[in-house]
């Protein structure tokens, strides 16, 4: 009796499912209906329930928006797109001011999950929106050491299922956007300020192994520091998962062989920890086949931009861009050649993590300044998040670096990295050579220009 109860509720839900308009020719009321469609698309999302539909003509929509229902988001015609432009956050605090394209997320006191679809729509231009993550893991986000960031330029899944299917998300995110340029998701160690917190969130809701999947999305030209184009933190490492399916999608750079088990794109693009998961294995694509060989980087006359070689012949211009071209595995390991030179955003528009440390930088650069160093050798440390790397670092003709032995630890930010060390000694010209006197080439840092103190 109890299970004929809850079959009929569910088909009423169905049944009694409502579809809203929006069009930029629109004017936005309280109905969104297809004769009287609303000029903003959350203005049609707001007064939805679980599945529901929000149907989108074509244009540009200057929008962040916000999503809290097990909804479908579409273009009404796949062939001309809705477009997301979510370059323009609102800047009214009482208003919803993320600055991501679209923000999935389970809302405050909700019972289940908010699972939503989102098919045939463009999002370009979003930067991120600020989260709270707990750094602790202990279920507070207002610890001295939680960190605040920027993330999700294109979309956040946080708490919530996705579908999505023939989007783009491109050009997305930039140098201030610190995780997932395109995408970034997020189990229960995330905390989007909440402009409505009445309720208080419930963490652990029976389904918790979410499940986001991309059909045919295309994945272009997006940034971050971090993942440029997925970031997922799962978090919790006993209770929550997060799988991500990616079929028939396509990337920036990607290793696509003939056996679709073996296809792949590297952690430069799509990263994750703490139970995330990835599936490649429905065929993927990319506008640039992944490099599998060693590569070289020369600071002074490389080039990046149409170089998909990066031989020795043909060398990258910054390790950053050769990052992004290689697609190493723990069976094939690619070294990172790197020539003599300077490697700075001054010089070569390098973006590549690189610290210096020292326990005094006040004394060390008066020291330096005045030539007095006394051949003390310092460390230059290069730093990559957390995980597991299959490339490696050669610098003149002996010195390797290994990403897989490189040392744990927290950067200024109290965030959990990996560390590379490289012996230095500091020269007249505030450069360095490697401690390792048989090492002939040199590596030359800019004062407060690659390198931070801690």
């Amino acid at each position: 009796m109890i299970r004929n109860i809850y079959i009929l509720i569910l088909i009423q839900t169905f049944l009694f499912s409502a579809d809203y308009y929006a069009d930029t020719t629109g004017t936005d009321n309280s109905f969104c209906s297809q004769t009287d469609p609303c000029e903003h698309i959350q203005t049609a999302i707001n007064l939805t329930s679980d599945g529901d539909v929000v149907i989108v003509s074509g244009g540009t929509y200057l929008e962040n928006l916000l999503i809290e229902t097990g909804i479908t988001l579409k273009s009404a015609d796949g062939a001309d797109p809705a477009i997301i432009d979510g370059s323009s956050p609102e800047t009214d605090p009482a208003l919803w001011n993320g600055g991501s394209c679209i923000v999935i997320r389970t809302p405050s006191g909700a019972s289940s999950r908010v699972t939503a679809t989102v098919q045939d729509i463009t999002m370009t231009g979003g930067k991120g929106t600020d989260i709270i993550e707990d750094s602790n893991h202990n279920g507070s986000f207002s610890d001295p050491e939680d960190i605040e960031k920027k993330v999700g330029g294109g979309m956040i899944v946080h708490k919530a299922g996705l579908l999505s299917r023939g989007n783009k998300i491109m050009n997305n995110g930039d140098s201030s956007t610190k995780e997932g340029g395109a995408v970034y998701a997020a189990g229960t160690g995330a905390d989007i300020p909440d402009d409505q917190p009445a309720d208080p969130p419930e963490d652990h809701f029976p389904n918790e192994r979410l499940l986001i999947e991309f059909e045919e999305t295309i994945f272009s030209d997006n940034n971050a520091q971090i993942g440029h184009t997925v970031m997922v933190n799962g978090w919790d490492m006993e209770n929550q998962f997060i799988d991500m399916d990616f079929g028939n999608s396509q990337f920036d750079c990607v290793f696509d062989s003939d056996n679709n088990e073996l296809d792949g794109v590297s952690e430069y693009w799509v990263n994750g920890k703490d139970n995330a998961a990835f599936d490649f294995t429905g065929g993927i694509s990319g506008e640039i086949p992944a490099i599998i060989n060693d590569v070289w980087v020369d600071p002074a006359n490389g080039v990046n931009e149409g170089n998909i070689i990066g031989d020795i012949n043909n060398p990258f211009l910054t390790i950053d861009y050769a990052m992004s071209m290689i697609y190493p595995t723990e069976d094939n390991p690619i070294t990172i050649n790197l020539t003599s030179g300077s490697f700075s955003p001054s010089t070569n528009g390098e973006s590549l993590q690189v610290w210096l440390i020292t326990e005094s930088p006040n004394w060390f650069w008066d020291k330096m300044l005045m030539g007095n160093s006394n051949n003390q050798i310092f460390t230059a440390s290069i730093i990559l998040p957390r995980g597991r790397y299959a490339y490696r670092f050669k610098i003149g003709k002996h010195s390797f670096l290994d990403p897989n032995e490189a040392k744990r630890g927290k950067n200024n930010n109290g965030e959990d990295v990996s560390i590379l060390q490289i012996g230095l000694k500091p020269k007249w010209n505030l450069g360095f050579e490697y401690s390792d006197q048989s090492i002939d080439s040199e590596f030359n840092f800019q004062k407060n220009d690659l390198f931070a103190y801690f």
